[in-house]
């Protein structure tokens, strides 16, 4: 009884609904097996319902793709074996699939190892018209190398390139040729065999002006070779639809990175770093300013975990843009030291910041090791970018730290720290003798100033 018109967009909604676990196609083969009628409106609507032809393990390729109609392909496909002597093609149906070349639009390739890798290599040296996607994983202890011939006239059309565990020289080349990418993974990028240096990255992502989405994830620390903090001549790249930048590794190289990249719509950042002794990151810094969403943040979120620590920036609220900063270390006095460090470097950024929440210490072997290392001198060190705070929150294994540094802020130092602070919300902490004798000073000396400062636990208020 339903129009054709109306039965489209049954069957688009149904699309959308039904994206499967592989994230590739949709079951639309299951549409046209009711009747002829559907099978009619799905088939005269192919771009519509994004119609696409899923190869996995399991696809007899040769069968299907006699039976379907002409409809892009998807390779979706899980390698567990290794090619040998009496069987050095371990899925053929793979290959069947790349010989498509016009028509493989995803290629999606995982537990890839250096011999799979060489395999699939050789059989896609022709060029892929229509792919769009291209992610290559490998969990090898020794990461296999994507030979150079790989990037000769490729894929021009690609959008999403992400590779795991690869390593690939001549990935600069290929991006100078795939104008069209929005999302480009580096993941789990050996620290000293085969990854491309900063300079060279930026050679590539100098053509990327539709780049959306960028993560360069090194497996582990290390130094990168040809990293120069101060070269002569300088690649710049302009990515002015970059929105979302993810970076693991050691500060150097983002710093050397981020010092020829301009990326103004910037409003997601998501940085982890190694443990270091020293973090002297003044590019980061400038290159958050020239972001419009991420240069004045309102909120900051101090959080310590068991093996690292998280510094979060949120803009004002019902605006979009987040900026997070980890280090990863296991020992809260580094984990305090790196923050202080970042922080202090930062005071321009974080001069506008009227809420401070300070979380953390909730595992006891954690918390032992904090009543341990921890000074009032370092705490304080912490406390002191952040002038412009008017709240500061402070979860209830960290309150007493908090509170025996706040002693220290009497006569001189009265203002230094903490200068606007009007609230101090310790979580589950009630106006104990402890807390009242560690801040009695604190309070005192805030109330002769302008901004007195009030206790509150939960629902409750107490001051002197």
């Amino acid at each position: 009884m339903l129009p054709d018109d109306v039965l489209l967009i049954i069957f688009d909604f149904y699309r959308v609904d039904t994206t499967n676990y592989l994230g590739s196609t949709f079951t639309w083969h299951r549409l046209v097996h009711v009747c002829r009628r559907w099978r009619h409106v799905v088939f005269a609507y192919p771009r519509r319902l994004d119609l696409r032809i899923l190869c996995t393990e399991r696809t007899p390729v040769s069968k299907l793709l006699g039976v379907w109609p002409y409809l892009p392909i998807v390779i979706k496909y899980w390698l567990y074996s290794t090619p040998t002597s009496n069987f050095p093609v371990p899925f053929p149906n793979v290959m069947i699939a790349l010989e498509h070349h016009d028509r493989v639009c995803q290629i999606q390739l995982s537990h890839l190892s250096q011999s799979l890798l060489d395999i699939f290599s050789t059989a896609m040296q022709g060029p892929y018209p229509s792919l769009t996607t291209l992610e290559l994983s490998s969990d090898d202890e020794i990461a296999p190398v994507l030979p150079d011939t790989f990037s000769c006239g490729f894929a021009p059309c690609l959008q999403r390139v992400w590779l795991e565990g690869i390593i690939f020289p001549a990935l600069p080349k290929l991006l100078l040729s795939t104008v069209d990418l929005v999302s480009l993974l580096l993941d789990k990028i050996p620290p000293s065999t085969g990854s491309i240096s900063p300079e060279v990255m930026v050679t590539g992502l100098s053509a990327l002006t539709r780049l959306k989405f960028l993560r360069i994830d090194f497996r582990s620390p290390g130094s990168p070779p040809d990293i120069h903090q101060h070269p002569r001549n300088l690649t710049r790249a302009l990515l002015p639809c970059l929105t979302w930048l993810e970076f693991r590794g050691i500060s150097e190289y983002l710093e050397v990175l981020l010092v020829r990249i301009e990326a103004p719509m910037l409003d997601n950042v998501n940085i982890k770093f190694f443990n270091q002794l020293i973090f002297d990151v003044p590019q980061l810094l400038q290159f958050l300013t020239y972001s419009e969403k991420l240069s004045s943040p309102k909120e900051v979120t101090v959080n310590f975990h068991n093996d690292f620590v998280q510094l979060t920036l949120s803009p004002p609220r019902g605006t979009v843009g987040n900026l997070t900063l980890q280090v990863l270390s296991t020992v809260s006095l580094q984990q305090v030291s790196s923050m202080v460090q970042i922080c202090n470097r930062a005071m321009h950024l974080l001069s506008s910041v009227e809420r401070l929440e300070i979380c953390g210490g909730e595992y006891e072997h954690s918390l032992q090791e904090w009543q341990e290392d921890m000074e009032d001198s370092q705490w304080l060190d912490l406390l002191r970018p952040f002038t412009a705070v008017e709240s500061l929150h402070v979860t209830e294994y960290l309150g007493p730290f908090t509170a025996s540094a706040l002693r220290e802020v009497t006569g001189r130092r009265t203002t230094e720290i903490l200068p606007a602070l009007r609230s101090l919300f310790l979580e589950g902490l009630g106006p104990s003798a402890f807390l009242r004798g560690a801040l009695r000073q604190f309070l005192a000396a805030r109330g002769s100033t302008s901004h007195p400062v009030t206790i509150c636990h939960r629902k409750s208020q107490w001051g002197l």
